[in-house]
């Protein structure tokens, strides 16, 4: 039939319309087509209102602890920065913005505080975990006879500052109490699971850090007691320290193994 003009495909104004509500360029000549009789520029600052504040608020409920050290104001700039750059490729807000540590890294203006990266880590783990539904546990073997139980969804962070040191002061209200840390770069092992409370935090020492991230990672617990004992002053030390560190946790469970049935 002549005279009707054919609209373009669904995906492709989809397309078009989420390009122009996130980079503002609304000179597509087929926004106009379904826009209507209201300006493109002024339609698409009411969408970009409304998807701005969506994805910033996603990212400030992940992110608490970041929001609350850089303050509001400057996390909104910050976000609306990783947004640009990184925006949502799913529907899913509650699974957005895992790279935001990593833009941290590298935003100049949190140069002065290179301890935030470490501190976004540890806030999107704690999210993330508190949002799975509870799971089976793991066993991992550490004789012939005994294996060392723990959550699926147990996840170790290998950093390199203080990140739940920061976190706690922040939820207890006391941010004046961070002067009297030591930033100094170490290396830290944070473990985070979800407990019947939520998401449970516990720090290990590097010992049974190196001790759990192999075991975690697959290897044999004799080369997992191996690396344990790397760079440690004293292998019993450090054999102390797993067993209050990772055997006592209160996310693992010592268990027997079945034993073979007898011929």
């Amino acid at each position: 039939m002549s005279g009707i003009c054919a609209m373009p495909p669904l995906a492709e104004t989809q397309r078009v319309f989420a390009r122009a509500v996130m980079t503002g360029e609304t000179a597509d000549p087929a926004l106009p087509a379904f826009i209507g009789r209201i300006a493109p520029a002024a339609a698409f600052r009411v969408h970009q209102g409304t998807v701005m504040g969506g994805l910033t608020n996603a990212l400030r409920l992940t992110y608490p602890t970041i929001d609350n050290l850089v303050g509001a104001e400057f996390f909104d700039h910050a976000a609306g920065m990783f947004i640009a750059a990184e925006p949502p490729t799913m529907a899913n807000l509650s699974a957005y913005g895992d790279g935001f540590g990593d833009f941290l890294r590298g935003f100049a203006p949190v140069g002065g505080l290179p301890y935030l990266p470490a501190v976004a880590a540890l806030d999107r783990v704690i999210d993330r975990v508190q949002r799975e539904q509870p799971r089976s546990r793991r066993a991992m073997p550490i004789d012939v006879h005994v294996a060392v139980e723990v959550p699926e969804n147990l996840r170790l962070l290998d950093l390199v500052y203080p990140a739940d040191q920061i976190r706690h002061l922040i939820d207890a209200g006391d941010p004046d109490a961070l002067a009297g840390l030591d930033m100094t770069p170490s290396r830290y092992f944070v473990s985070v699971w979800r407990g019947p409370e939520g998401g449970m935090v516990k720090r290990l020492s590097p010992p049974a850090g190196r001790f759990l991230k192999a075991l975690l990672a697959g290897e044999p617990v004799e080369q997992a007691f191996v690396e344990a004992a790397d760079g440690a002053d004293d292998e019993d030390a450090a054999l102390a320290a797993i067993r209050a560190d990772v055997f006592a946790a209160p996310f693992a469970t010592i268990t027997s193994l079945s034993e073979p049935a007898a011929p």
